[in-house]
């Protein structure tokens, strides 16, 4: 943890050059506890927020009727983001909702287990590592100092 996936990720979505790419997008966060209805209704509910039809009883609708919503991704091209995901058991019934369309549809997950992220195509596996000391620290000075003028760490708070 802590290695910048999630900020890394964030950072990708929020882009404008992205929002114009992936009309329809959808952020999740899953974490260790999570129950799959709640996944695939928060994933309808942002993928359609554009769309404006979001069907009535959404909220009572079983996982075989949420998967069936996404069809409507078919001629479309998403980007869907699952952060910070802990295990693999969620991974068959998300990834048949997703409609596999060849439009160029992105899913992004962020993970600390291998065996999470080897659920990736290995040709997409980013594997993020930790800065070497002296680096961490020059990066946390710049932005931790910005606003000084040599934008290092004052004297007084070095131990």
């Amino acid at each position: 943890g802590g290695v910048g996936k999630t900020t890394i990720a964030s950072t990708i979505y929020k882009k404008a050059e992205t929002k114009r790419m992936f009309i329809c997008r959808a952020w999740i966060s899953v974490s260790q506890s999570y129950r799959i209805k709640d996944l695939l209704r928060k994933i309808v509910l942002q993928l359609m927020v554009k769309n404006k039809n979001i069907p009535d009883g959404i909220d009572t609708m079983d996982c075989v009727n949420l998967v069936e919503l996404q069809r409507y991704l078919h001629g479309r091209r998403y980007l869907i983001v699952l952060d910070d995901v802990w295990s693999r058991d969620s991974w068959p019934l998300l990834d048949n909702a997703f409609v596999k369309n060849n439009n160029g549809s992105r899913i992004i997950i962020t993970t600390r287990i291998q065996a999470v992220a080897s659920l990736a195509d290995p040709n997409h596996e980013m594997k993020l590592s930790l800065l070497p000391k002296e680096e961490a620290w020059t990066l946390f000075s710049l932005k931790a100092f910005s606003r000084l003028e040599d934008k290092s760490c004052p004297l007084n708070l070095k131990t």
